[in-house]
């Protein structure tokens, strides 16, 4: 018969044993939790050690992110993107684009894929967390507008770029590569900056039918009396509001990059039926427009000092202006001009009838055209059909050059936004007042 003692003693070595069976157990499987479905136990993410904001620094993170289980892979992401200062991730021409939330699909639409949404890619997710991402390359000075377009309904700013770029119909997102530069106008100032004066006025057009309002933009500390160069600007409303044109102009008249001059801002009533080759709208700038300019404000009538520029249709009206009366305008800019490239008849056709390029026969009294265009501009949405203004654009150069014309000719890593006229401005009038 067992003493109390030796019940005691029997009892505390099974216990003994029981415990040391159990440790042996837990080392050979692992530690886990009393969560109901078996998920093994959070490991210490504090332990990711890599630099968030370089490329090789976010492949390894996906990589620990794969071998981790799914209540550490979240707190993995948590702690990668609370590391992450800035998005996307560039290094040379590679891009990684990071998207945070939740949803079933998430897409890239933007400059770079003319913001199809048919040719859009679908982000990676890392599976069981909220982050998404996408690999991409780009020219080094490329700049793109882009947003995330997430469950094909909802259009997303990146969280993690501060820069936003207003445009039609709203903000976007930008991607600046390394070697693109802000254009010096653009970049803030450490100085005070004259500001010049805005005016507007109206004309009751007998070409176009209707009462026509315009801006125009005086240049501070004007001399009385000094006959100025002018720029009459399509779209005048757009490049007011969206681009504010009047403080680039100010900047770049107080830096010198471009003499004094006087803006004069059209605001368009049927936009389409006054650019696309209105003879009645070039009639009005130059027969109506010109002369109330002139006489208010006493600009220099020289056709070399008087530019006429707009972008997209705005472009098209403008490059159709300076063709048809080049002894009012001599200098004209066209940002992404909406013209397409087709066989060779049509596109002499849509030249002589749409652009008043004449192709063939005597020479006319020449212009200087400025044009740009963006590489990314190869499938842009025109009134519903997708049109490849890139190609376009290369042929009228090319006709301009066949032609004799000074030309100056751009195509830049970008798309067919205001972001790339914005900075064409700038350019354009230094082009076309400092030849």
């Amino acid at each position: 018969m067992l003493t109390p003692r030796k019940r005691i003693l029997i009892f505390f070595g099974i216990f003994i044993s029981m415990s040391a069976a159990c440790q042996l157990y837990q080392q050979s499987v692992g530690p886990t939790t009393g969560n109901s479905d078996g998920a093994e136990e959070s490991q210490t993410a504090s332990t990711l050690t890599i630099n968030a904001l370089s490329i090789q620094g976010f492949e390894s993170f996906i990589e620990q992110a794969k071998e981790r289980n799914r209540i550490d892979r979240q707190e993995l992401v948590n702690l990668y993107t609370a590391k992450l200062e800035t998005g996307p991730l560039i290094e040379n021409s590679r891009v990684i684009f990071l998207y945070r939330g939740e949803g079933y699909k998430v897409q890239l639409i933007g400059d770079m894929n003319s913001w199809n949404t048919d040719v859009a890619p679908v982000l990676s997710r890392v599976e069981g967390t909220d982050l998404w991402y996408y690999h991409a390359q780009f020219e080094e000075d490329a700049r793109i507008d882009y947003q995330f377009l997430v469950d094909d309904s909802s259009s997303i700013l990146d969280q993690f770029n501060p820069n936003v770029t207003t445009g039609a119909p709203g903000p976007s997102s930008t991607l600046m590569m390394p070697g693109y530069h802000l254009t010096p106008e653009l970049l803030p100032s450490a100085r005070e900056i004259p500001q010049g004066s805005l005016g507007s006025h109206t004309i009751d057009s007998q070409y176009l039918d209707q009462i026509q309002t315009f801006f125009v933009y005086e240049p501070p500390g004007q001399t009385i009396g000094e006959a100025l160069p002018t720029v009459y600007i399509n779209d005048g409303s757009d490049f007011l509001n969206i681009i504010n044109a009047p403080s680039i102009l100010d900047k770049l008249i107080a830096d010198r990059l471009i003499p004094p001059i006087v803006a004069v801002f059209v605001a368009p009533i049927d936009r389409k039926t006054e650019y696309l080759a209105n003879e009645s709208y070039v009639r009005f700038l130059a027969d109506e427009l010109v002369p109330f300019v002139q006489a208010a404000y006493g600009t220099d009538p020289d056709p070399d000092s008087t530019a006429v520029l707009g972008s997209s249709l705005g472009g098209n009206a403008a490059l159709f202006t300076a063709q048809r009366r080049p002894d009012t305008f001599g200098l004209v800019g066209s940002f992404s001009a909406v013209i397409e490239e087709e066989d060779e008849p049509l596109i002499n056709q849509f030249f002589n009838d749409n652009l008043g390029l004449q192709v063939e026969g005597p020479l006319p009294q020449k212009i200087r055209p400025y044009l740009v265009v963006g590489s990314y501009e190869t499938d842009v949405e025109v009134d519903g059909e997708k049109m490849n203004i890139l190609a376009g654009n290369r042929k009228l150069a090319q006709v301009y050059r066949d032609r004799g014309y000074s030309l100056i000719y751009e195509e830049r890593p970008e798309g067919h936004s205001w972001g790339m006229w914005q900075a064409a401005l700038g350019r354009a009038l230094d082009t076309l007042f400092n030849r």
